[in-house]
C-alpha cells in the first residue's frame, strides 16, 4: 500500500493550521515507497486541492478498505482532522444529503466543535459502522490532548475563601513549574446558581477548554447541568459526568485497615472526632474490621467512641472505651461495702491490641498521653487528620510521640506548604498530564490512580511521630 497521498494530506493540513502541541500529534507515518500514487490517491489529492470535503471523505473511505491497520488509522486521523475544521454549512449539507458516511463525520465534527467530552461514544452509538470506530476512537482516548485554557471554579469569597485561596496557590505553584503554555482563569464559585452560570459562559467566551472544580456540592450540581467541557470536580457528589478528585482520600479506611490487619491485631479501639469526615472514616474502618472474621476463628472486634473538643469529654470517652469508668465504679462500690477508704488505681481493659485516634492533632495530644499515664501496652494509630498544617519538618509535639498515621508524602519535605496547596497542585497536574490506564501519577498527596466511578484515589505514605515528637517516615510492616 502506498502512503504518498496520505502523508501529503497531513502535511497540507499542518501547513494550513497552527502546529499542534505534542499531545495532539497525529499517528506516526511510515515512509512512502517509491512509485506513482495509485488512482485513488491521485483522486484524493485532487479533492483536497479543490477543497471538496465530501469527495475526499468517500475516496479515503475506499482507500481505507484496501489498507493495513496502520494506514487505516492514518486515514481515519486525516479525515478527523479535515472534519474538525468543517464549517457549519458543510455539516448542515452533509446531514441533508442523507449519506451515513458523511453524516457520521458531520455529527462528530459538530460535537467536537461543542467540546462535548463524550463525542466519540455518542456518535459510535448512532453510527457503529463509522470509520473512526475501528482505530481512531481508541487512539484518541489514549492520546487526549492537554487543555490550553482551564477555567478554575473555587470559593474565593465567604466562609470557604481561605480554602479556595490555598487550593489556588497550589495550582499557581504547579503552573509556574510547568513549561506548557497554560492559561488559568479563576472564577468565584461562592455565589448563586444564576451567577455561576454567567461565569461559566464568561469562561467559554474566554476560550476555556476544560473545567477544574468547583468544590461545594451545590456549585458542582450547577456546573454539571450546563457544562460539556472536560471536567475534574474537587468533590464527589455529582455522578453526571467528569472525573472527581476529592480531598479526603477515598480509600483511607482501607489503607488503615490493611496496616492494622498485617500486624495480626484482633481487637481495636476507635476514638473519633464528631465531624463528618472523621465519623465516615470511623464507620468504614469499623465495618472493614468486623468483616475480617472467618468461621470458627477468633472474632475481630472494634469498639468506637465519639469525642468532642472539650477536654473533659475527651477524657470521659477515653475512660469509657478503656473501661476505666467501670473500674472506678467497682472500687466505689467496694468502698461502700467495707466502709473505709481503699488504696486504688484504675484497671483499664487489657484485651485491646491497638488504639486508633481519628481526630486532629489537638485532640490526639490529649488522648495519647493518657495511654502512657495508664501504662497501656497499645500501638497507637492516627489518620491523615494528624498531618501538620502547614507542613514543617521542624514541628515537634511530644504529646504525639509514637503515633503512626497515613499522610501526604510531601509532609516530610515541604516547608510552609499546606495540605490544601498540595491537593490543588495535584489536581492541576491530573488535568494536564493524567496517567495512562492502569498507571499512576506520583503526586504530592500520594500515588494517584483512577478508582471506581471515575474518582481519583491516592496511596498515602505512612509516617510517625518519634519519641521527641518529630515527624519521620514509619517502618514498612
Amino acid at each position: 500500500m502506498r502512503f504518498f497521498l496520505i502523508l501529503s494530506v497531513l502535511l497540507l493540513n499542518a501547513c494550513s493550521q497552527p502546529t499542534p502541541r505534542q499531545q495532539d500529534a497525529a499517528p506516526s507515518t511510515i515512509a512512502a515507497p517509491s512509485g506513482t500514487p495509485s488512482h485513488l490517491e491521485r483522486q484524493a489529492e485532487q479533492a483536497k486541492a479543490q477543497g471538496d470535503l465530501y469527495r475526499l471523505t468517500h475516496i479515503l473511505t475506499q482507500l481505507w478498505a484496501q489498507s493495513d491497520a496502520d494506514t487505516q488509522l492514518l486515514i481515519e486521523y486525516t479525515l478527523y482532522d479535515a472534519w474538525k475544521h468543517a464549517t457549519r454549512s458543510q455539516r448542515d449539507a452533509a446531514w441533508q444529503a442523507e449519506d451515513p458516511i458523511l453524516a457520521a463525520w458531520a455529527l462528530l465534527s459538530e460535537l467536537e466543535h461543542a467540546k462535548d467530552p463524550g463525542a466519540l461514544d455518542k456518535v459510535a452509538a448512532l453510527y457503529p459502522e463509522a470509520l473512526f470506530n475501528h482505530h481512531l476512537a481508541t487512539y484518541l482516548k489514549k492520546h487526549t490532548p492537554s487543555p490550553d485554557t482551564i477555567a478554575v471554579f473555587l470559593p474565593l469569597s465567604g466562609r470557604f475563601a481561605s480554602i479556595g485561596e490555598q487550593i489556588r496557590l497550589g495550582m499557581l505553584q504547579t503552573l509556574f513549574e510547568n513549561d506548557q503554555p497554560i492559561t488559568l482563569l479563576f472564577y468565584d464559585s461562592a455565589t448563586d446558581a444564576a451567577n455561576l452560570r454567567s461565569r461559566y459562559q464568561e469562561a467559554l467566551q474566554a476560550g476555556a477548554d476544560a473545567i477544574l472544580g468547583p468544590l461545594r456540592p451545590d456549585a458542582i450540581e450547577t456546573i454539571s447541568q450546563i457544562s460539556q467541557l472536560p471536567t475534574l470536580f474537587l468533590n464527589t457528589p455529582s455522578n453526571r459526568f467528569g472525573q472527581r478528585f476529592p480531598y479526603p482520600t477515598p480509600s483511607e479506611a482501607a489503607q488503615l485497615h490493611a496496616r492494622l490487619f498485617t500486624q495480626d491485631m484482633k481487637r481495636i479501639g476507635l476514638l473519633y472526632r464528631e465531624t463528618p469526615r472523621a465519623t465516615k472514616l470511623a464507620v468504614a474502618l469499623q465495618t472493614l474490621w468486623q468483616n475480617n472474621t472467618q468461621p470458627h476463628a477468633e472474632p475481630y472486634h472494634a469498639t468506637a467512641r465519639a469525642i468532642s473538643n472539650r477536654h473533659r469529654d475527651i477524657r470521659r470517652q477515653f475512660d469509657l472505651l478503656l473501661q476505666i469508668s467501670q473500674s472506678k465504679a467497682r472500687a466505689h462500690h467496694l468502698k461502700q461495702v467495707i466502709g473505709h477508704r481503699l488504696h486504688f488505681e484504675p484497671r483499664p481493659r487489657q484485651d485491646l491490641n491497638a488504639l486508633v485516634i481519628l481526630s486532629g492533632r489537638d485532640q490526639a495530644a490529649i488522648l495519647n498521653p493518657l495511654v502512657e499515664f495508664y501504662g497501656l501496652d497499645l500501638a497507637v494509630y492516627g489518620s491523615s487528620l494528624l498531618m501538620p498544617n502547614p507542613f514543617s519538618t521542624h514541628t515537634q509535639d511530644k504529646d504525639l510521640a509514637h503515633i503512626l498515621f497515613p499522610s501526604f508524602p510531601v509532609a516530610l519535605n515541604a516547608a510552609r506548604q499546606t495540605p490544601l496547596q498540595a491537593w490543588g497542585s495535584d489536581a492541576l497536574r491530573l488535568l494536564l498530564t493524567p496517567p495512562e490506564h492502569n498507571s499512576c501519577l506520583n503526586g504530592l498527596t500520594g500515588h494517584l490512580h483512577l478508582g471506581p466511578e471515575r474518582t481519583w484515589d491516592r496511596r498515602l505514605k505512612w509516617l510517625k511521630y518519634n519519641a521527641s515528637g518529630q515527624l519521620t517516615q514509619a517502618d514498612t510492616p
